[in-house]
């Protein structure tokens, strides 16, 4: 169901109207400001839609959807035997509708460095970026959404909104940019083309399987490519390959996410485990948002991730998170071999 046109409540900001409901977000206009919301995760505290019927239909919309989940995670998960022991009758079942599975089922994301909420413990990705790294943004890199006029950063530098009112977007289900609500929300998206001719057409992750590994990887400002490090993974559990009016995305809404500290992340470096198809001893990512990769490698890098961890209870949640996916691929860590990417070429 499309939600445009509809009011909802919201606990702090108070009533305002859908003026945009592209999954997973809605565009709301409240009194005196517009805000971006994760749909339906706002819906679950801080946002309510004014009419009851509106509210008991976004309901059931959510029960259908983790059905669907269920029902894609149970088949991703069987494991099919090499030779079958009879022929099999010719049936139509859900799964012979499923995409056939690839070779390379898991995906990583090329991101944007983003500070917003850093300190010892955090390495950003909470919050908008900081002054100095906005500028660097917009200045120097010249990042496409950063430096378009309605991105609430550039208003900010160009002094059309205060850093208070910055701030204020990205509390309870809103943010300013993907990157500011990633490591909160464990969400990642395609997003828009921003080029004139094709602006604001949504682009699509294609191939996204539930139960893969996503793996968020970035480099500060003054780092080369070769130093790309990984600084946080998620188990896939809700996905959309986008369409000619939403963008793709990759979510988790379990416990399986895992955050790296700043001194934990920079030990990861991507490319000792990923290699590229033509010239892989060179550590070049070249164009686009993602890639994909093993499950091999993705059992690598969750493999390393126990490694670093030193807090006790990270530490065993990572061992637990890694026992989990090692049991839904059906391999046994003891028998991964040895990091071969770029770096190690």
């Amino acid at each position: 169901m499309d939600f445009t046109g509809k009011k909802v409540v919201h606990k702090v900001w108070g009533e305002g109207v859908v003026t945009l409901h592209s999954h997973p977000y809605v565009k709301v206009q409240f009194a005196n400001e517009t805000k971006m919301i994760l749909f339906p995760d706002a819906f679950k505290e801080a946002t309510v839609f004014a009419n009851s019927d509106d509210q008991k239909e976004l309901h059931q919309m959510i029960a259908q959807h983790e059905w669907e989940n269920l029902k894609k995670a149970a088949y991703w998960t069987t494991k099919v035997p090499e030779k079958p022991t009879a022929t099999p009758r010719r049936t139509t079942t859900t799964a012979s509708k499923m995409p056939k599975k690839i070779d390379r089922p898991n995906i990583v994301f090329k991101c944007n460095f983003c500070d917003g909420g850093s300190n010892k413990y955090h390495i950003g990705y909470m919050g908008a970026c900081s002054d100095k790294q906005i500028r660097y943004n917009i200045q120097v890199a010249h990042h496409s959404w950063c430096s378009d006029p309605t991105c609430p950063c550039f208003q900010y530098l160009n002094g059309e909104i205060g850093r208070y009112q910055l701030d204020e977007l990205c509390r309870d289900g809103g943010f300013v940019c993907y990157e500011s609500q990633m490591l909160k929300e464990w969400t990642a998206f395609a997003g828009f083309v921003l080029k004139e001719g094709r602006k604001d057409e949504p682009k699509k992750i294609r191939n996204v399987q539930i139960n893969s590994l996503a793996v968020l990887t970035t480099r500060k400002p003054d780092m080369p490519e070769e130093d790309r490090f990984i600084f946080g993974v998620f188990l896939v559990d809700d996905a959309d390959e986008g369409d000619n009016l939403n963008e793709g995305f990759v979510k988790s809404n379990s416990q399986y996410h895992i955050e790296l500290t700043p001194t934990e992340a920079v030990q990861l470096k991507f490319w000792n485990y990923h290699a590229n198809d033509n010239s892989p001893e060179k550590a070049a990512w070249s164009q686009g948002l993602y890639r994909y990769t093993t499950d091999i490698e993705a059992v690598q890098i969750l493999k390393d991730i126990v490694e670093v961890k030193r807090v006790p209870a990270e530490k065993k949640f990572a061992e637990e998170f890694l026992a989990h996916f090692c049991k839904m691929k059906g391999l046994n860590p003891a028998e991964i071999p040895e990091p071969n990417g770029a770096l190690k070429r």
